[in-house]
């Protein structure tokens, strides 16, 4: 398309043709530029009507272009994170169904899959480090520190930290005790029968849970057990202002006294632990034993810490009691009265639980007797014992017991038999499951306030290996005060938040936020790097006569734990968070997408030349010009050549 020169003043033009004919020449600058670039302006006041318009349109494009840049961001950590969840996810199955049968040896004193276990806890820690710009994906709020120690870190001590292997160490010494039979004593035969009694051993060793027997002329009494109790009450009728006082431990090791004071009249506001002088001393005795209840109640820990109340027959008295177990409830540490009538005994030593085996007469082939265990990670074990025929030509296999010549002969039998049973099976499944729970207690997030739990005793003092070792192995309670700085922490990222997908969050939308963040200590992520560590941390000989019924009590406990619906269900949620995620930011890109779409429309309705419509008007305005400017030279008798 020809184009046409600016005007220039030609002598004889009047003001107002020359205006007309700048206007015009102004008008087919404006459409060449139209033409060229494709735009109606290159300004915003160029667009009339339609600036505000574009300037809104311009605005949310930009915010939908910072949207779907941190949707990109967030998509490729997520992408990241759901893969690593997986493959943790992938090692629980494997795991899950490991042969507990496979006893093959390397020289390193583990078998082949713990060796291989020993290069699946190395990628599993991998997995839990991954990265993206310097940002650890699973360190919670903390995303500039790696969240996992490496294994040979784990598993090893650093300077006045204990690892995972010595803190497995510590706890099998405790666990099965000096005389290798799991904190449990058996007594010899007296007549024809022996008492089984466990060690005042806190919550180390076996505890004696269950006992059947089908033998015909068998004695199997028990398990009984007294608890620690304390005894108040009245001896007549007290005067007011009077106290009692019982000291207790709460499960979490904090210390709190119950304050219990006769008063003539209830105070206002009511205080707890008064209680009321009534008309008679047991009158009083109830009211007093009521307070005590309150009071109780109101410390807050569930089911009242498993104490008992109960009332003496002369009315005057209650019994308060630990429960029966003696773990995990509160505990009575003293008790004392300032009532002139008070009573206030206690507490008093516990009795722990014991069983009587014998006989009262020969039993019959066949017959036995069965005692129930449970072990410290709360997995259950059983020692049967069978009579076998005296006239049997084989040797008694584990577990059996020949019938004697004489009753006492069969009931020394009998305990040989159990003796050997338990020995055998301290010396297995009670070792692996210390294992388990010892690494629960290296491996799980303490209560608030405390550390991992530590065998009472572990860092004292003392003059002889000999020494530390006997203390051990006579432990009777479980340290968590000041064990946090004397214990390798597995995991070093942030664990201030109850919801690990709140210590990351991300704005894709307009109103609309996901959470995506992630901590490696996670139920389901932590049992599977607990599991592989304890799995690979047990080393065994082929000397060892023990060693191949332990690795066996070992892997299924392992495949257990990794098997289990808690650990598969922890693993799927925190996977089922993560696509939630990727589902909403899809959801969002798909908005976005259709928002910048419309925005861009209507954008180009506001901006965008219509060339077609362009290219006539300039035409349009060219032939009128040069049809001007043929006019006003044949006017001025020029010719359009020499005008141009």
């Amino acid at each position: 398309m020809s184009s046409i020169g600016p005007y220039t003043s030609i002598a004889g033009f009047t003001p107002s043709l020359a205006r007309a004919l700048q206007k015009s020449q102004d008008s087919l600058d404006d459409l060449s530029m139209q033409y060229a670039s494709g735009k109606i302006s290159q300004s915003y006041a160029g667009l009339g009507a339609g600036r505000s318009t574009s300037l809104a349109m311009r605005a949310a494009l930009s915010s939908i272009a910072s949207y779907q840049q941190t949707a990109a961001t967030v998509t490729t950590r997520v992408n990241l994170m759901n893969a690593s969840v997986t493959r943790l996810n992938d090692l629980a199955g494997e795991y899950a169904t490991i042969d507990s049968g496979g006893f093959q040896l390397t020289s390193s004193g583990l078998t082949v899959a713990q060796s291989q276990a020993e290069t699946d806890l190395t990628d599993a820690i991998a997995q839990l480090n991954n990265q993206v710009g310097g940002r650890y994906l699973f360190s919670g709020r903390s995303t500039t520190t790696k969240p996992v120690l490496t294994a040979d870190q784990i598993m090893a001590d650093s300077g006045s930290k204990s690892g995972l292997r010595t803190v497995i160490d510590q706890r099998k010494l405790a666990d099965v005790g000096a005389n290798g039979l799991g904190r449990i004593n058996v007594s010899g035969v007296t007549g024809s029968t022996f008492n089984v009694t466990e060690q005042a051993s806190g919550p180390f060793g076996f505890k004696i849970s269950s006992l059947n027997s089908t033998l015909s002329n068998g004695v199997a009494n028990g398990p009984t057990a007294t608890p620690p109790s304390v005894t108040l009450g009245l001896t007549g009728q007290p005067t007011a202002g009077g106290q009692t006082k019982v000291g207790v431990q709460l499960p979490d090791g904090s210390a709190q006294t119950i304050t219990l004071t006769a008063v003539a009249a209830y105070s206002t506001p009511p205080v707890s632990g008064e209680f009321l002088l009534g008309a008679t001393p047991e009158d009083t005795a109830t009211n007093m034993q009521t307070a005590f209840g309150d009071a109780l109640g109101a410390l807050g820990v569930a089911g009242n810490g498993g104490i008992q109340v109960s009332t003496s027959d002369d009315g005057l008295s209650f019994k308060v009691s630990e429960q029966a177990s003696g773990d995990g409830g509160v505990k009575l540490t003293s008790a004392n009265s300032t009532l002139d009538t008070g009573v206030a005994t206690g507490p008093t030593a516990a009795i722990p639980p014991s069983i009587t085996l014998g006989l009262t007469g020969q039993p019959l082939a066949g017959e036995n007797v069965r005692v129930g265990l449970t072990l410290p990670d709360g997995s259950t074990e059983e020692i049967k014992l069978t009579a076998i025929a005296a006239t049997s030509t084989s040797e008694p296999q584990a577990g059996e017991f020949r019938i004697g010549a004489t009753q006492e002969e069969t009931a020394q039998n009998m305990q040989a038999a159990f003796g050997a049973s338990l020995r055998k099976l301290a010396d297995t499944s009670l070792v692996a499951a210390s294992a388990i729970q010892a690494g629960n207690e290296f491996f799980d997030s303490p209560a608030a306030g405390q550390g991992p739990g530590r065998v009472g005793g572990f860092d004292g003092t003392y003059a002889t290996d000999a020494d530390r070792v006997a203390a051990l192995q006579n432990a009777t309670s479980l340290d968590t005060s000041d064990t946090t700085d004397k214990t390798v922490a597995w995991y070093q990222g942030d664990n201030s938040s109850s919801d690990a997908r709140k210590t990351a969050a991300a704005t894709i939308s307009d109103g609309v936020s996901v959470s995506y963040g992630a901590q490696a200590n996670e139920n389901g992520l932590r049992d599977v790097v607990k599991s592989l560590a304890v799995f690979s941390s047990m080393t065994f000989s082929s000397s060892d006569t023990n060693a191949n019924e332990r690795y066996a009590a070992l892997t299924n406990r392992i495949s257990s734990n990794l098997g289990s619906a808690e650990t598969t269900k922890a693993i799927q949620t925190i996977s089922a968070d993560l696509s939630t995620t990727t589902t909403s930011i899809k959801s969002a890109g798909d908005r976005a997408t259709a928002a910048k779409a419309m925005a861009e429309d209507t954008l180009s309705d506001v901006e965008d030349a219509d060339k077609t419509e362009v290219a006539v008007k300039l035409s349009a305005l060219q032939s009128q010009l040069e049809a001007s400017y043929s006019i006003v030279a044949a006017l001025k008798d020029l010719s359009l050549v020499n005008f141009l």
